[in-house]
C-alpha cells in the first residue's frame, strides 16, 4: 500500500485503542470473542461440504438416486447451519459496530471541543489547519470500525480456514505431476498443494501494483466531496450575507470550483479502477473455475474419481479464495488507509491543538486582529458593540431599549460593505465576517428610517 505498511498499522493501532480501551471494554472483547467463534463454526461447515462434494458426485456417477438424494438433504442441512452462524455473527458484528463507533466519535468529540481544538486549528487561521473535521469525526469514525471489523475477523477467520483447507488438500492431491523440461523429467509430489499459492502469489502482486494508484485517488475523493459539503452549508448559514451584497453570481463561482475538484478527481479514480478491474473482474469469474482445470491431468490418469475430482476442486478454490483476500478487499484495503490516515491526523492534531496551530494560538475568545467578541449567556458582541441579544431589544445609546435605527443601519452598511470586499478577493462566504442582525431586528430598523 502506498505510504506504507507500518505506518499504516500503527495508526489503525492507536485508533483500535480508542475504540475498545475504556471503561467496560470487555463488553466489546467479549462481543468480538462470540462473532469469531461462529465465524469458526462456518468454517467447519465449509470443510463439512467439501467433504460432501465427492459423496454427492460419487452417487451421481454410481447412478444411486437413493444416496444422491440423502445428500441433497445433507446440503440443505448444511446450508441451514451456515447461514444462521452467518447471520448470528452479522447482528452480534453491527452490535459491536455501534459500541466502538460510540467510543470512538466521543473520545473524538473529546479532543476536539475539549482542548478548544475546534478553533485553535480551523483553515486559515493556523500552520498546520485541519480540513473538514466534520467529515473526519461523523464519517471516518464509522468507516475505521466497519473496516476494522471486516479485516480482523476476515483474517482471523481466514487464517484459521487456510489451515483447515490446506489439510484437506494435501490429503486429496496425493497424486504427481511430470512433465519434461530441458530433456529431463520433472516431478512435482502434490503438484495442487503447491500450485495453489503460486497462483495466488502472482495474482496478489499484480493486483497490487495496478491498485497502488487508489489510495490518494479515495482520500482526495473524500476531501473533495467534503469541501464541497462544507461550501453549500456555508452559502445556507450566510444566506443574508450573500443577499445582502448581491454575492450569488461569487458564490456560484465558489461552489463550481470545488464541484470541479470533485469531478476531476472522479475521473481519475474511474481511470485508476478501470486499470485494476481489468485484472480483477476476470480473476473473480475463474477463481472458482480454475481448480477443476488443474485438476484435469488427476482425472484423466484415473487417479481420482469423478466425485474425488470436484471435491479436489472445491478444496482447492477454498485454499485459493482464502489467499485471495488480498484481491477481493484491495478497493476497501485502499480507502482504509485513506481513513486511517485522515483519522488518526485529527486525533493527533487535537490532542495537542496549540503546538499544531502555531502561529494561531491564542485567545480562542478574540477575532481577527486579536479584537474580542465576547459570548455572555444568550447576548452576541460585535468588537464594536452588542449586535443582538436573545429575548431582549438591542438598546439605544441611552440604553432606554428602543432601538437606534441609525447604529443598526451603520452596522448592517459595515457588514455589506465586508462581505463585498470579501467577494471582491474571491473569498465568497468564506470570509469570517459576524453574522448579520436578525431579520426581526432589521425589520424594526427599517421601519425607523
Amino acid at each position: 500500500m502506498a505510504g506504507g505498511v507500518r505506518p499504516t498499522l500503527a495508526r489503525a493501532a492507536r485508533l483500535a485503542r480508542l475504540a475498545a480501551g475504556g471503561p467496560g471494554a470487555w463488553r466489546g472483547l467479549a462481543l468480538y470473542g462470540v462473532v469469531l467463534g461462529l465465524n469458526f463454526a462456518g468454517v467447519w461447515v465449509s470443510v463439512r461440504l467439501i467433504a460432501w462434494n465427492k459423496a454427492f458426485y460419487d452417487a451421481l456417477e454410481r447412478f444411486d438416486a437413493t444416496e444422491a438424494l440423502r445428500q441433497v438433504g445433507v446440503f440443505f442441512a448444511l446450508t441451514a447451519l451456515s447461514a444462521s452462524c452467518w447471520l448470528a455473527a452479522d447482528w452480534l458484528r453491527k452490535g459491536l459496530l455501534i459500541l466502538w463507533r460510540g467510543r470512538l466519535t466521543g473520545r473524538a468529540l473529546d479532543l476536539w471541543l475539549g482542548n478548544r481544538a475546534y478553533w485553535l486549528l480551523r483553515p486559515g487561521y493556523g500552520a498546520t489547519p485541519v480540513e473538514n473535521p466534520d467529515q473526519r469525526v461523523a464519517e471516518d469514525c464509522r468507516l475505521y470500525v466497519e473496516r476494522l471489523l471486516e479485516f480482523t475477523l476476515d483474517v482471523i477467520s481466514d487464517a484459521v480456514a487456510l489451515v483447515s483447507y490446506v489439510v484437506v488438500l494435501w490429503s486429496l492431491a496425493g497424486f504427481a505431476l511430470s512433465f519434461p523440461l530441458f530433456g529431463a523429467e520433472i516431478v512435482v509430489p502434490r503438484y495442487m498443494v503447491w500450485l495453489a499459492p503460486l497462483y495466488v502469489l502472482v495474482a496478489t502482486g499484480l493486483t497490487h501494483w495496478l491498485g497502488r494508484p487508489l489510495k490518494p485517488r479515495y482520500f482526495e475523493r473524500e476531501r473533495f466531496e467534503a469541501d464541497f459539503r462544507h461550501a453549500l452549508v456555508q452559502l445556507r448559514d450566510r444566506a443574508d450575507l450573500v443577499a445582502q451584497s448581491g454575492g450569488e453570481a461569487a458564490e456560484r463561482r465558489r461552489l463550481d470550483s470545488r464541484f470541479a475538484d470533485v469531478v476531476a478527481n472522479w475521473r481519475r479514480l474511474m481511470r485508476a479502477e478501470l486499470v485494476l478491474g481489468l485484472f480483477t473482474r476476470p480473476y473473480h469469474q475463474t477463481v472458482l473455475r480454475t481448480p477443476s482445470l488443474f485438476a484435469l491431468p488427476a482425472y484423466f490418469a484415473s487417479a481420482v474419481t469423478l466425485g474425488g475430482l470436484m471435491q479436489l476442486g472445491a478444496a482447492f478454490s477454498s485454499v485459493t479464495t482464502t489467499l485471495s483476500w488480498f484481491i477481493f478487499e484491495y478497493r476497501k484495503l485502499a480507502e482504509f488507509v485513506a481513513v486511517c490516515e485522515r483519522l488518526d491526523g485529527l486525533i493527533a492534531a487535537a490532542g495537542t491543538p496549540r503546538a499544531a496551530a502555531g502561529r494561531a494560538a491564542g485567545d480562542p475568545a478574540r477575532g481577527l486582529g486579536g479584537r474580542r467578541a465576547a459570548h455572555r449567556g444568550d447576548a452576541a458582541r460585535h468588537p464594536r458593540g452588542p449586535l443582538a441579544g436573545a429575548g431582549s431589544r438591542p438598546g439605544g445609546a441611552g440604553g432606554t431599549g428602543a432601538p437606534d435605527h441609525r447604529a443598526f443601519g451603520l452596522r448592517q452598511d459595515h457588514f455589506a460593505r465586508r462581505h463585498r470586499r470579501a467577494l471582491a478577493l474571491g473569498q465568497g462566504a468564506d470570509h469570517p465576517a459576524r453574522r448579520p442582525l436578525p431579520a426581526a431586528a432589521r425589520r424594526r430598523a427599517g421601519a425607523g428610517r
